[in-house]
């Protein structure tokens, strides 16, 4: 292999190796404490246990379960992501939504699309993003400001809140990556 070969081949490889080493992982579990404050009622609070797994490099599977009170949320999904550049990803998915308030339910469709952006040299995640959820024949389209922080490479604090039009929610935990 002549020198000017070999400079390519370690140009390519330090390139993969930077996307490598700032890219998201689609494999983790998140556990959480959530407030959810609706335009009626009173607020409910509670836990919820969530995560993803990733099925290719481009594709994961993700839910979640919540008990809050009077609140019961069901959210199972399939979600594309794709790489923008090193550290900061597009995600765009699609889920079957289940929620019971009470004696009453409904199933229905959501969607979704989020930015997912590693802040350059820190351990911060910051993930703006849009959700559409229709339940109760009324769709409902919240915008979700998200932040996580590293502790170590596996496990991140995770804070977020999403503001809709039928409800606000408050959510707080840690996620651990595989």
């Amino acid at each position: 292999m002549t020198t000017k070969g070999f400079a390519k081949l370690a140009g390519i490889a330090a390139l993969g190796c930077s996307a490598t080493a700032m890219a998201h992982n689609y494999t983790y579990i998140d556990a959480l404490y959530l407030n959810t404050d609706p335009d009626f009622g009173e607020d409910y609070d509670g836990f919820g246990i969530g995560g993803a797994a990733a099925v290719s490099p481009d594709l994961h599977l993700f839910g979640q379960i919540s008990d809050q009170d009077e609140l019961e949320r069901l959210t199972a999904g399939l979600a594309l992501n794709h790489n923008l550049q090193p550290g900061l990803d597009l995600v765009a998915g699609a889920s079957f939504e289940s929620v019971e308030i009470g004696n009453s339910d409904d199933t229905g469709i959501g969607l979704r699309a989020d930015l997912r952006w590693l802040v350059p040299d820190t351990r911060l995640e910051l993930s703006p993003g849009l959700r559409y959820v229709d339940l109760y024949d009324d769709g409902d389209t919240a915008l979700r400001v998200a932040g996580r922080y590293g502790l170590t490479p596996a496990v991140k604090l995770q804070a977020a809140m999403e503001f809709a039009d039928d409800a606000d929610t408050v959510s707080a935990g840690a996620r651990f990556e595989f």
